[in-house]
């Protein structure tokens, strides 16, 4: 068994044995007859054979030889051969049965060295060095090399052995630092890795850490921190040197999910333009570092300059054939015209380039969308499809059906009527509705305009992208998966464009395309937002100011805060009509209490249970009123409600009470109606909130008895028609903005890719808790999730994560032996019992009113540091934090069977919990969303509701 170092070298070296084997009249001649390599065909009479990758697999295992001579080729070339070629005469099993003398093959790394078993008398290595590319001279071969290829000495049964034991062990080095920053950016697009300290336990496990001194953290510190600033500058991650933390992005995200090495990565963003034509897309594709272990060998020059002039006239090769750019060019091209290829080397090569490349441009696609350049995504998304079907996008779509190949086929179709309603094609029909003057909404109805057909389309979905884009600056605004129908809000700029374009494309069919301009000619936008109501610098009015000690006493503080202090005397001392709209936590159910004569209408049952438990002490006690609840849960008799002072009731029951309102007493006496969260008049229950609104003026004008109306809300944009409606003047609005709060809101926003909900959720708890040893690691935390299986899962996830930590309890403030307990006692939901002792408390509809009850005391009085709810909670209970986490904005919907989003009012309500006023100086807030509506989110929250 010869080995040698190149594939060349092994058909010179076998020639030169045939020479001498002709010389020594010792040649025992065999038959060949369907080999389609000349030089195998004529070595193989003489009992020689060649071994190498670039060898069809069927002529690797032809020759029936008892030498071999291998050459060093990577293993990878092994596995692309064609199996159609396959014979029964194997040259690797011809080999172990001794009916050759001689065989030639090439590869140490892929070949009998390592990958097969053929046990030789005798071995010989013809030569010790091998041409690196990445050095560009001869290196020596491994020392490892050479005792593998020594160790096909003996056949076992045939020949003696002698054991040759080393002096000393060979040591086996890590070469894992070379690729150290892809496999970092995998395990931080994983979620595995989020800080230096978490990658530097990480290399512990792998051998390169076993391989050094365990003791030198520093190093690992210094690799690690390294290998971050690199993916930093490649905008593949985001280290903060300070904080140590790294976070990924989305480009890094798809680098990982795509397997594109770093240097790639390095290669697109030094050539990636919003604009770049077919010719300029390809020659960045051939120079990415995947293609860089290629080489152009002299026997393939003449070929590959027939390939360019038969296939490459459409996209001109840069450079020639004889660089490796130009190669991969070529090979491209050459395929996707399904041309015809003779050398077995290029076919090896070409079939590696191509389940490359595939992979590449797909990568970079998802790369140009996520940077909103609709030109080059279309381009790149077309060329991917180019090389899948390889076919080019102007040549007829029914090439792409499966057996469809020929010409004459293809053209029996063209005249086949039917045959047209297997593209697949679809309608887009859109509609507008501005929401703002900056927002419009957008709902499109996709309609399949192709009949299905099992044996071309397959039986799997068909994916479409759908994407809006403003064709004067090349920018994507909206962008995802296709769905039966898409609602979706994008961004407008005064003056208004003449039109979008809404593209819908086929992930898999070319010619499948449709376009759909969206005119702005008749859009007609809200008015212009009348000014906010700024917030004065005013002195801080005591509660003094109520001139009553009884009132006095309500309250726990001895000022009002700023924007009570503002309205105080509208509220107080006039019976005017009065629009309050404020952020969460502003203060303005104090500001409903300071106008309180009469009864209190509130929206939600929720909101009802909070405000009758607090009134019921501080109103009934102190100052000796009645106060009722009137839902559908408590409906007392007429008496009871007569008699009382203060109703609580939601809109549903008032409206049921009022219609009789002719021959109920109470409700003509009502004085004061407060709608607390008026903004929801623009929800599915805003219909009743109306009728409730207006039955009541009917019968305040028949009764000609004076009714004051205070709406709550938060901060609005259309504040000055809502007032109207409630005949408010000028006086008695006040329409603050959204970032007037007492304590101030430092907000994060965080977008999360993936297309499902689950998984997305699941990429979410990781960041949830970095965000509370960030930001809160000792104060109370409130995390909103949209369903009670999300509260599960989420405290779960959470108590793995401080599984890590030393004291996994840090968030329990109470004793174990008084929480076990409680948890032993009184709690009967067995993930409650589990979650408490770890000082997360669960908070859901599905939970007993016993158990809800010991989680919120426990939570208002600190013995738990997390509470996770659903997003109900934000509305029915007053649980002021530190930080909250609203871990996405979508729910499921029964009505429609799949998952929306939640009102932006939910949203903002849920972030305006953050921030304790006497404890906090600012409340923070982190946004969990999906990437594709980030955006929309941040806008969302420095705008005010409409």
């Amino acid at each position: 068994m010869v080995f040698v170092h190149a594939r060349n070298a092994t058909v010179k070296t076998a020639l030169l044995l045939k020479e001498s084997a002709q010389k020594q009249a010792g040649i025992a001649l065999k038959a060949l007859s369907k080999s389609r390599n000349k030089h195998m065909t004529e070595l193989f009479q003489m009992g020689i054979g060649t071994h190498h990758a670039g060898m069809l697999r069927g002529d690797r295992n032809l020759p029936k030889a008892a030498i071999l001579v291998a050459a060093d080729i990577s293993i990878a070339f092994n596995f692309q051969g064609y199996t159609d070629l396959l014979t029964p005469f194997t040259a690797l099993r011809a080999f172990e049965n001794s009916n050759v003398d001689c065989l030639t093959s090439a590869g140490l790394y892929g070949n009998p060295g390592w990958g097969v078993n053929l046990p030789a008398h005798g071995v010989i290595i013809k030569g010790t060095e091998i041409y690196d590319a990445k050095r560009g001279s001869f290196v020596d071969i491994g020392i490892l090399d050479v005792l593998q290829i020594f160790g096909r000495a003996g056949r076992p049964q045939f020949d003696k052995s002698v054991p040759l034991p080393s002096h000393q062990p060979i040591p086996i080095e890590s070469n894992f630092i070379s690729l150290i920053a892809d496999n970092l950016n995998a395990e931080v697009s994983l979620g595995t890795v989020s800080n230096v300290q978490d990658a530097i336990t990480w290399l512990s496990y792998t051998y390169l850490f076993l391989n050094e001194d365990p003791l030198l953290e520093e190093k690992r510190r210094e690799i690690i921190v390294e290998a971050a600033q690199r993916l930093d500058r490649a905008k593949m991650v985001r280290f903060c040197e300070r904080t140590e933390y790294i976070n990924s992005t989305d480009l890094g995200r798809t680098a990982s999910h795509y397997y594109i090495k770093y240097d790639t990565v390095e290669v697109f963003n030094e050539h990636l333009r919003p604009i770049l034509n077919d010719r300029e897309i390809l020659a960045m594709i051939t120079k990415a570092q995947e293609f860089e272990q290629l080489k152009v060998r002299d026997e393939e020059l003449e070929e590959l300059d027939q390939l360019t002039r038969e296939y490459c006239e459409l996209l001109p090769i840069t450079g020639g054939s004889e660089n490796v750019h130009g190669k991969v060019n070529i090979l491209i091209q050459t395929y996707i015209s399904r041309g015809y290829v003779k050398s077995f080397s290029l076919i090896s090569d070409q079939s590696y380039v191509i389940t490359n490349a595939s992979r590449i441009v797909r990568a970079l696609y998802e790369i140009v969308l996520r940077q909103n350049w609709p030109v080059l995504a279309g381009r790149l998304l077309r060329f991917a499809k180019v090389i899948e079907r390889q076919m080019w996008d102007f040549e007829t779509p029914l090439k792409q059906h499966p057996h469809m190949n020929t010409a004459k086929e293809i053209g029996i179709l063209v005249h086949h009527v039917k045959a047209g309603i297997d593209i697949k094609r679809s309608t887009v029909d859109a509609s507008l509705q501005p929401i703002t003057r900056t927002v419009v909404r957008i709902r499109l109805s996709i309609t399949p305009d192709f009949t299905w057909n099992d044996k071309i389309h397959g039986r799997v979905g068909e994916p479409f992208w759908v994407w809006i884009e403003d064709p004067e600056n090349n920018y994507i605004y909206h962008s995802e998966y296709f769905s039966l129908e898409l609602v979706f809000v994008i961004p407008i700029f005064e003056p208004l464009p003449s039109q979008y374009y809404i593209r819908l494309i086929s992930d898999r069919w070319l010619g499948s395309e449709t376009l759909c301009p969206v005119s702005f000619k008749h859009l007609i936008l809200p008015d212009h937002h009348p000014p906010h109501t700024d917030l004065l610098d005013l002195q801080p009015l005591p509660i003094t100011a109520l001139n009553n000690p009884q009132f006095e006493a309500l309250y726990t503080f001895t000022h009002f805060n700023p924007i009570q202090t503002q309205i105080f005397y509208s509220l107080y001392h006039t019976d005017k009509n009065i629009l309050l709209g404020a952020p969460t936590g502003s203060g303005k159910t104090i500001a409903a209490e300071i106008a309180m004569l009469s009864g209190i209408h509130c929206t939600l049952k929720a909101l009802v249970k909070e405000r009758i438990s607090d009134w019921k002490i501080r109103l009934e006690k102190r100052l000796g009123l009645k106060v009722v609840e009137l839902t559908g849960d408590v409906t007392p008799d007429v008496r009871a409600i007569e008699s009382s002072t203060v109703i609580i009731t939601t809109p549903e029951k008032w409206d049921g009470v009022s219609r009789s309102w002719q021959t109920r007493k109470y409700v003509q006496n009502v004085a004061l109606i407060v709608i607390d969260e008026i903004h929801l008049l623009g929800s599915d229950r805003g219909p009743v909130l109306e009728v409730v609104v207006s039955r009541t003026n009917f019968i305040s004008s028949h009764t000609e008895k004076k009714l004051r109306v205070i709406g709550l809300s938060t901060a609005l944009a259309n504040a000055r028609d809502l007032a109207d409606w409630l005949n408010i003047d000028r006086v008695g609005l006040y329409n603050f903005r959204p970032s007037v709060r007492p304590v101030p809101l430092e907000v994060h926003i965080g977008g999360y890719p993936g297309k499902h909900y689950c998984p997305r959720m699941a990429t979410m708890n990781k960041p949830a808790y970095q965000a509370i040893q960030m930001h809160s690691p000792t104060k109370p935390v409130l995390i909103f999730v949209a369903s009670r299986r999300q509260t599960r899962i989420t405290a779960l996830d959470l108590i793995a994560f401080l599984a890590s930590e030393e004291d996994p309890k840090m968030w329990m403030h109470l004793g174990e032996v008084e929480m076990e307990v409680i948890t032993r006692e009184s709690i009967k939901d067995p993930n409650l019992r589990l979650t408490l002792a770890f000082g997360i408390g669960l908070h859901h509809a599905g939970l007993i009113e016993s158990d809800r009850k010991i989680v919120e005391d426990l939570y208002v009085n600190q013995k738990i540091q997390v509470l996770i709810a659903t997003s109900t909670v934000a509305w029915g209970v007053n649980f002021p934090t530190h930080l909250v986490i609203i871990k996405g904005t979508e729910y499921y919907d029964g009505k429609t069977k799949r998952y929306v989003d939640m009102p932006i009012t939910d949203v903002l309500q849920m972030m305006g919990r953050a921030g304790r006023p006497q404890f906090d100086d600012v409340g923070v807030a982190c946004v969990f969303v999906h990437d594709l509506k980030k955006n929309f989110i941040r806008s969302s929250y420095t705008s005010p509701s409409q």
